[in-house]
């Protein structure tokens, strides 16, 4: 039986560690990979209903809606576009990442600070007590 002890309030590295330990144990369940998705999705407007853009590959079937904002793109402008999206979606990525941590860090932290004395368990290789 894993008992808890009550210590010091757990350190934001603690907590973050916490964090990281269940997404490394649970990888099918990491929330990052659906955040990834997410914030994809946010850009598909703009690279592929809003846009004009034939690369190969591409679907044309937009271009006929007529609601492009773009139209008829050379291939170095199309390629530079979605580099900036794709640019965008790795900054967009790890700033709601890090907004999302940070506020539940900071939940805890908060819970910490009211409950210093609140029994803990063992946090990553930490051994239980």
């Amino acid at each position: 039986m894993i008992q808890t002890v009550a210590a010091a309030a757990p350190t934001e590295a603690e907590i973050r560690a916490a964090i990281d330990l269940a997404w490394s144990e649970f990888p099918r369940d990491d929330p990052r990979n659906k955040l990834a998705e997410a914030v994809e999705a946010f850009a598909d407007p703009i690279r592929w209903k809003l846009n004009d853009v034939d690369l190969e590959g591409d679907s044309t079937e937009f271009a006929q809606l007529g609601d492009a904002i773009w139209k008829d793109l050379r291939p170095s402008e199309a390629a530079r576009l979605l580099e900036l999206l794709y640019e965008a979606e790795k900054r967009a990525l790890a700033g709601a990442l890090e907004l999302i941590l940070r506020e539940y860090v900071d939940a805890a932290l908060t819970f910490a600070g009211e409950h210093p004395e609140a029994p803990r368990g063992p946090v990553g290789d930490e051994p239980s007590v």
